[in-house]
């Protein structure tokens, strides 16, 4: 049902949300907002991000479970401080952008754009974190090659990475990634000598995701 207004709505006080569903102290606490609205965007005042809610659950609600009255997956929003930096889809780079180090050829492409071989000092490859259970916990598996078939592959996992942390900003350690790190990225430094990268999660129930190229 919808109410219809003869002019605009106003809060009485300041700092107050005309939909108190819009903003929450933490993403811990999203499980409390009171009837969710799929698509809805909502501001986390910890760390200053707004995330869009992508898909409902079903909560227990005294003795009844009632369907799409939970939170289920969130999606940060990007902010400009996250895009600046961000090369576009169709930039490349020659051999002379790498310190001159004309003796490395090889190549890959991700995404429409191609990098040199770029296993050197100071290099990172990048793993975007996906969404999942607002309760679950993501591990990492990545593999390293010389080859498109991955028949030597070395295994590397999480622990080998490092996870930036939206709510400080900084890159920490981490054996897993919940909910307060869904959306984000973790990074590991390349590796001299390994042209290929491939990487998938894997949920707490061992369900793993389909491989994915690294990003450079």
């Amino acid at each position: 049902m919808s109410i219809e207004v003869a002019s605009s709505l106003i809060p009485g006080t300041t700092n107050t949300p005309l939909d108190s569903r819009s903003r929450a102290a933490t993403v811990a606490a999203f499980g409390d907002i009171a009837n969710p609205s799929l698509g809805s965007l909502v501001y986390c005042e910890a760390d200053g991000h707004i995330y869009k809610i992508k898909s409902l659950k079903a909560k227990l609600i005294g003795s009844i479970t009632v369907a799409n009255s939970e939170i289920d997956q969130v999606e940060r929003i990007p902010t400009l401080a996250d895009l600046d930096g961000k090369a576009a889809a169709s930039h490349t780079h020659t051999l002379s952008d790498l310190s001159n180090l004309s003796a490395l050829s090889n190549t890959y492409s991700v995404v429409g754009h191609t990098h040199p071989f770029s296993a050197v000092t100071g290099r990172f490859l990048y793993f975007e974190i996906p969404t999942g259970d607002d309760s679950d916990r993501m591990t990492l598996e990545i593999d390293l090659a010389d080859a498109d078939d991955f028949s030597a592959a070395v295994r590397k996992t999480l622990t080998d990475c490092k996870v930036f942390n939206p709510a400080d900003g900084e890159w920490i350690a981490a054996e897993s990634c919940g909910i307060e790190l869904y959306g984000s990225q973790a990074r590991m430094p390349a590796v001299a000598g390994m042209t290929r990268c491939r990487y998938r999660w894997i949920n707490g129930t061992g369900d793993a995701s389909g491989w994915k190229s690294a990003t450079i």
